[in-house]
């Protein structure tokens, strides 16, 4: 399909967008086009009255969009006797909306429904229409991983849905929750505060009724069987609380210490190229160390997925500093090579 072609068509569903809507019994009041050629300017969109009344006559003649026109004095006026889409998306934007949907889509395949998996759909039919041949686009958008991601915990949606609706109205919840390794779930009472999408799961951080209100848990969302409304009483949330906190993210991701500590590798050459490309820490350092190595400082916080990312990548990392993290590492490498040593002396 043309630049152009592509220009109009997204001109037209901006029209759209704009076209007032019949509200009841009420009278609509319309727009003109020199209103509507001034509201494309003001989304620097230059075009002539002539190709606007060519666009709108276009619209008009399309009867699935039920757009109207009167004539008031010398112009016509233009409205719909229905509700007409008032987000508008460019191709672009529409491809890179799918994408990040996709990307989350193996975590939320159970929980993503209602508008947003409209707007998704509003998405693909916008690149379905501006693709010069159909779904053609299909194959050129794919979310991938070069990592193993586990399968995500199955989340009852209606659950999920409860748990949504107590945290945007402020309210506590009754829930049957089943602890890790507990044969039965348990009733608990508690505030929520917030959600956290991570790893392959959903996570609800909240406060448990009767215990200390400044040390927020996080619960896996696949763990809670049921939830509804503590009645009218409100969600005790914390003061200033905020779930990027160092307070929440101990609970969260496993954040070990409330200031970040000074790290200090050497790395290879592998290593070297991806790090400079996808850096560890925005403040991160990388200087020449020898022949073959190269030595980074940063600021982390310390967290299990720090030392989770450090043994993942094998003989291409050697921690420097801190000396008490370069010992665990040290101690985790040992007990694997031992449980490997054995069972080759088996075999």
């Amino acid at each position: 399909m043309s630049g152009k072609r592509l220009e109009e068509r997204f001109r037209l569903d901006l029209l759209l967008a704009m076209i007032p809507t019949r509200g009841g019994t009420a009278t609509p009041s319309g727009l003109r086009v020199a209103q509507f050629q001034e509201r494309l300017r003001a989304q620097s969109i230059e075009v002539d009255d002539r190709t606007i009344q060519r666009n709108l006559k276009a619209l008009l003649e399309d009867k699935r969009y039920g757009v109207k026109r009167k004539k008031e004095g010398r112009e016509y006026v233009y409205w719909a006797d229905k509700e007409l889409s008032k987000f508008v998306l460019k191709p672009t934007d529409a491809m890179n909306l799918i994408m990040v949907i996709d990307h989350a889509r193996p975590y939320t395949s159970r929980t993503l429904g209602g508008n947003l998996q409209e707007l998704y759909e509003h998405a693909q039919s916008i690149l379905n229409k501006h693709s010069h041949r159909l779904y053609d686009w299909t194959k050129k958008v794919v979310s991938n991983t070069r990592f193993l991601n586990l399968q995500p915990g199955l989340v009852e949606p209606q659950v999920f849905q409860t748990i949504q609706d107590a945290l945007l109205e402020g309210s506590m919840l009754d829930v049957l929750y089943q602890p890790r390794g507990a044969p039965y779930p348990k009733p608990y009472r508690l505030t929520p505060l917030g959600l956290s999408f991570q790893d392959a799961n959903i996570y609800l951080s909240l406060v448990v009724d009767g215990r200390d209100p400044d040390t927020p848990y996080a619960w896996p969302v696949h763990r809670f069987k049921s939830a509804k409304a503590a009645g009218f009483e409100p969600a005790q949330v914390p003061a200033e609380y905020d779930i990027r906190n160092t307070s929440s993210l101990k609970s969260l991701i496993g954040l070990e210490n409330e200031h970040p500590i000074q790290l200090e590798l050497l790395i290879d050459e592998k290593m070297f190229q991806r790090l400079s490309e996808n850096w560890l820490s925005p403040q991160q350092l990388l200087q020449p160390y020898d022949t073959k190595r190269w030595h980074l400082s940063c600021e982390l916080h310390l967290s299990q997925g720090l030392r989770l990312w450090i043994l993942s990548q094998g003989a291409s990392v050697e921690v420097l500093k801190p000396s008490v993290l370069r010992g665990e590492i040290l101690a985790e490498i040992e007990q694997m090579s031992a449980l490997y040593r054995v069972k080759s002396a088996d075999t």
